[in-house]
């Protein structure tokens, strides 16, 4: 593909236009990835926190996470979450 054919496709694409052919050539690639993944050992698993203590500190920013996320971090590890609110953006 030379220049003048990558910025051409590289436009439709911006514009949202996209071919069948391309759509199922991109999708057939990751869902081909996730099979691979699959039966490689390579599937999403529960992190193990190990012995993290009964504190952990969070810096953060102001409503940038959730409470209820907190809660089911604590509630799996019993570690209770200090947290630090950036309030100046840095």
């Amino acid at each position: 593909m030379n220049k003048r054919e990558f910025l051409y496709h590289l436009r439709r694409y911006q514009q949202g236009s996209i071919s069948r052919r391309q759509f199922l050539g991109a999708t057939g690639l990751g869902v081909a990835s996730a099979v691979l993944a699959t039966e490689l050992g390579l599937r999403p698993r529960r992190a193990f926190a190990g012995d993290i203590g009964d504190r952990v500190s969070l810096c953060t920013w102001p409503s940038y996470h959730d409470p209820a996320n907190l809660e089911v971090f604590t509630q799996a590890t019993g570690a209770m979450v200090g947290m630090t609110v950036n309030r100046h953006g840095d």
